[in-house]
């Protein structure tokens, strides 16, 4: 594997940079090493030598990197001997050879640890502007710091993703090489799901035309439509739910189903397009449990989303959606969540009013206190409904409104033809002059305060 700008300090020995190696290479120790030195980086470099001496064949050396990457249990350098590295690059049959099954490495729900900050630097680098509509941490955290399947989430709402450059990104510290490889990956997803799935094909079409003569029948022998492989057990093999029922080996159909659900689909297609579906039984034998889970979460949602149900709530915590009734409590029923969260405020359940339901209440009292001392101010004509406030002189009122100009008085708010509605001018009723703080001050704040002791009386907890 040729990885630019990737080094490693041993004890008195130099960097070494090796092409991919081919089957005719495994004869060849120093190439093994190499390869070695740059997928286990921190391991002590006397340890790997003594590996490439061991291994003699390509399956062999596949399998100790996988188990070594799993269980991370062999001899590693001191921190000071050893330099992370600065960036990683290579192609994708490259990585493939590193990381065979990358969909399964960078799905698996176990606890990230060593890089919460460099991910965040990372997430606020693809994402623009991600910071102010989210709150990373508590984004990291719900995914237990996977960066495949933050990234995953995020593209899915639609957030548009920036290249990433290691040179133009400040990392918090120097990053593991587990980091790079996940970052590799979220940035060359979709080249190498092309390549697994054109692998695929590809092992399908040779098989085929290197496919031997056909045997005579053998009772109880299956064979994998797609790598070939004969099969003793038939519950080993899944079948399509098509007319010709293909059938296909449970790890064809577990690849085949994680680059489906890598991708965000739901149905699961016969390997060779048949028309037919691998039933969502067969899916759940070989998909692991938590990404079937999901799956799960995923095909629930699209479901809810596709009837258009009025009423529908989601748990804040996961994907669980009911109709609820009217509480103040959501009760998630989900065995892996459980949670009780607030309906107003969709955090966890609190004791005591909510604090926002609390203050939607006093803002809207208050509204309710201004909207009637407003009301004592403010008069309407009663022909044309224009509001208006007198400012000075009689209170002979004539609508502003030119195509109105009905006649009203000020205090009684009745409609009048001329003064004989006043005292003095012939009438009995309302003063034509009056003090303006008893016609406006003195009436607004009468109201204001009839208002607040009958919301006062009401609502204790104001």
């Amino acid at each position: 594997m040729s990885l630019n700008r990737l080094s490693m300090r041993h004890k008195e020995k130099e960097n070494v940079k090796t092409n991919p190696i081919s089957r005719s290479q495994f004869d060849d120790v120093e190439s093994k090493l190499s390869l070695l030195s740059i997928v286990l980086s921190d391991a002590q470099p006397e340890y790997l030598m003594k590996q490439s001496q061991r291994i003699s064949s390509q399956e062999e050396l596949l399998t100790f990197i996988s188990q070594s990457l799993e269980s991370h249990n062999y001899p590693k350098l001191e921190l000071e001997d050893t330099k992370i590295m600065e960036q990683f690059e290579c192609t994708v049959e490259e990585f493939l050879m590193g990381i065979p099954d990358p969909v399964k490495e960078f799905s698996d729900s176990y606890i990230r640890t060593g890089y919460e900050e460099n991910a965040e630097i990372y997430l606020k680098s693809r994402y623009q502007n991600l910071a102010l509509c989210m709150d990373i941490k508590e984004l990291l955290m719900t995914h237990k710091y996977n960066l495949t399947n933050v990234c995953q989430q995020l593209d899915s709402l639609g957030m548009k993703a920036n290249p990433y450059n290691l040179d133009c990104v400040q990392l918090h510290h120097s990053p593991s090489v587990f980091f790079h490889q996940e970052v590799w990956y979220i940035e060359h997803k979709e080249e190498v799901l092309n390549f697994l799935k054109s692998a695929i094909e590809a092992a399908r079409v040779e098989a085929e035309l290197n496919r031997p003569p056909t045997p005579p029948s053998v009772e109880e022998i299956f064979e994998c439509e797609i790598c070939r492989n004969d099969i003793e057990d038939y519950a080993e093999l899944g079948t399509c739910d098509g007319p010709a029922g293909h059938l296909f080996c449970n790890d064809c159909v577990r690849r085949s189903a994680e680059i489906k659900f890598a991708e965000g689909g739901i149905t699961f297609p016969c390997l060779i397009n048949c028309g037919g579906y691998i039933p969502l039984q067969i899916i759940k034998e070989v998909m692991k449990s938590e990404m079937y889970e999901k799956l799960m979460d995923n095909i629930q949602e699209a479901e809810i989303k596709a009837a258009d149900m009025p009423g529908i709530e989601y748990c804040p915590f996961c994907h669980y959606a009911i109709i609820c009734p009217e509480t103040d409590i959501f009760c998630c029923e989900r065995p892996s969540c459980m949670k009780r969260s607030c309906r107003i405020c969709w955090k966890e359940e609190h004791a005591g009013i909510c604090a926002l339901l609390k203050e939607e209440d006093e803002e809207t009292a208050r509204h309710l206190i201004e909207e009637k001392m407003t009301e004592a101010l403010v008069r309407k004509c009663y022909k044309c409904n224009t509001p208006f406030i007198k400012e000075i002189g009689c209170n002979k009122m004539t609508c502003a409104n030119d195509n109105c100009n009905a006649k009203m008085c000020y205090l009684c708010r009745q409609p009048i033809t001329d003064y004989t509605h006043f005292i003095g001018s012939g009438g009995d009723r309302c003063e034509l002059y009056s003090d303006e703080a008893a016609v406006h001050d003195r009436p607004v704040a009468a109201s204001g305060q009839q208002a607040f002791e009958q919301l006062a009386a009401n609502n204790p907890g104001l």
